[in-house]
């Protein structure tokens, strides 16, 4: 269970995090079809954000328990 939490945490920060690189532009800026579309996917990627944090401290402090 805590390698599982940790594992999940991990991998939907690196998915985020890779999603938000792929989106960039040669100026540095992130690319969207329209205003609506980024706003719906920033919510989105901060609460999944928020989450996978809240599994990653849930992880460790599962494993400073045992």
């Amino acid at each position: 269970m805590k390698i599982l939490l940790l594992l999940f945490g991990l991998l939907v920060r690196y998915i985020i995090r890779r999603r938000r690189f792929n989106r960039r532009s040669m100026a540095g800026v992130q690319g969207f079809k329209s205003y609506a579309i980024a706003i719906f996917t920033i919510t989105i990627e901060k609460l999944a954000n928020s989450l996978a944090t809240l599994c990653i401290i849930l992880a460790v402090i599962l494993f400073l328990l045992k």
